[in-house]
């Protein structure tokens, strides 16, 4: 009986090393990658979240701009209207800084609608630089940000949800095929009726 658990020694010293360098290695080498890849990729959500954020901040506070178009110079209500669009500024400004903080990989995939977003951006904060400067911006201007600024936030709603859902891979796989095309359509016709035609792509 001993004889026969000598025998098994050999193989229990291979397993057990197998267990500790299977250990080493895990703790080690895989796991510190492993961490990294996980944070690197809750930090990316994060950051992509945070431009969504934004939008609804700034849309947020484009709907609550008082109309003002038919009261008088010196009204108080046209002058919380000059100083709710002036107000806008900051919010624009952030969510720009928001989309110049996104992950490198999503910014690369996504690069010419970013260029389009970031084009109507500089638009949209013009209205409060004119504002600020004492000059009426008329209610007329608000409401075409206002209307304009879903053709740039829904790419990168729907963009993410798609990426993070539980729909059918299919449709995953596709979906640039059929429901970004129309996005890209969508933003590219605003860009050319209202902001100087689109920027020039990489494939252009």
């Amino acid at each position: 009986m001993l004889g026969n658990l000598l025998g098994y020694l050999p193989g229990i010293g291979v397993a057990v090393v197998t267990a500790l360098l299977t250990t080493v290695i895990l703790e080690y080498l895989a796991k510190p990658r492993l961490e990294a890849r996980k944070a690197r990729l809750i930090r990316d959500r994060q950051q992509i979240d945070e431009v969504i954020f934004g939008f609804q901040r700034v849309g947020l506070a484009l709907g609550s701009v008082a109309p003002a178009d038919n009261l008088p110079e010196g009204n108080v209500m046209r002058e919380i209207h000059q100083r709710q669009v002036v107000a806008l500024g900051p919010l624009i400004e952030q969510l720009s800084v928001s989309i110049a903080r996104l992950p490198v990989s999503y910014a690369h995939k996504h690069g010419e609608h970013i260029a389009m977003t970031s084009k109507f951006l500089g638009f949209a904060w013009s209205r409060p630089e004119i504002a600020a400067q004492g000059e009426y911006v008329p209610d007329s201007w608000i409401r075409q940000i206002a209307d304009d600024m879903p053709k740039f936030d829904t790419y990168f709603v729907v963009h993410v949800d798609f990426h993070d859902s539980q729909e059918p891979l299919i449709k995953r796989l596709f979906w640039k095929w059929f429901t970004a095309k129309q996005y890209r359509a969508d933003a590219v016709a605003t860009m050319e009726a209202h902001y100087g035609g689109a920027p020039k792509s990489r494939d252009d």
